[in-house]
């Protein structure tokens, strides 16, 4: 994970909010102000902070470079999302991580994002993480 913590440049929020009281939003506000390219993915928004909204995983394209996928979707959303992202992952070429924020993870889910060898990252606040690394 420490790895990852450092080398990621590209990270999509799937399930991002313009509610600035959703933590979706505060880890979008986050991620930016500290110089990460952000991909919201929310099919009821156009826009999250000024970022262009994705509709869905598969509407991002193949040339949008994404080091992880945060997941901020109740937990029986979860597997379903992490099967959109495996076959995103299978068209595009790239091995994004998957990351779920508290309380999102299942065994399902990760189970299969094992089997199409993706890491996962269970029940874990990116932000938290992130700022931590920082500091130490």
């Amino acid at each position: 994970m420490e790895d990852l913590l450092k080398n990621m440049t590209s990270i999509a929020i799937v399930g991002a909010s313009p509610s600035r009281m959703r933590p979706s939003n505060r880890m979008v506000r986050y991620l930016t102000q500290n110089g990460f390219t952000v991909i919201p993915i929310n099919p009821n928004y156009d826009e999250v902070e000024g970022i262009p909204c994705h509709s869905s995983i598969e509407s991002v394209p193949a040339d949008v470079m994404v080091d992880v996928f945060d997941v901020f979707r109740n937990p029986r959303y979860t597997a379903d999302t992490v099967r959109e992202i495996v076959l995103w992952a299978e068209k595009t070429g790239q091995r994004p991580a998957i990351w779920t924020q508290l309380g999102v993870s299942t065994q399902e889910a990760q189970s299969i994002a094992g089997n199409a060898d993706l890491e996962y990252i269970s029940n874990r606040c990116l932000m938290v993480e992130h700022s931590t690394m920082q500091v130490s």
